[in-house]
């Protein structure tokens, strides 16, 4: 594995940071939280980075780790969880969805 494998982890921390904020979402509707977007983006970003980051430094798993098959359920299931959020939109209204069409 060549220096280019380091350019996989950005497309892994994009995938992460996308399925844990389509969760945060899908969990605020289910449990009727109030949330804005600008707290669950941000709780998403960081954690997206702590995933990534975290078990590299502390010797965990290894770049090589880090494959194409994982990275393809990643893309899977954020369609999954969009479908879910679309879903349940009509039902459980939030004010982020105002705030998301605003943008």
């Amino acid at each position: 594995m060549g220096s280019l494998h380091w350019l996989l982890l950005f497309a892994f921390y994009f995938f992460i940071a996308l399925n844990l904020l389509l969760l945060l979402m899908v969990m605020s509707r289910l449990v009727r939280a109030q949330a804005s977007i600008n707290p669950l983006v941000l709780t998403a970003v960081i954690a997206a980075l702590a995933i990534i980051v975290l078990p590299l430094v502390a010797g965990w798993v290894r770049l090589a780790d880090f494959r194409g098959v994982q990275l393809l359920f990643l893309l899977l299931s954020s369609f999954a969880l969009s479908l879910i959020d679309v879903s349940l939109e009509p039902r459980l209204p939030l004010p982020l969805d105002k705030e998301l069409k605003e943008l």
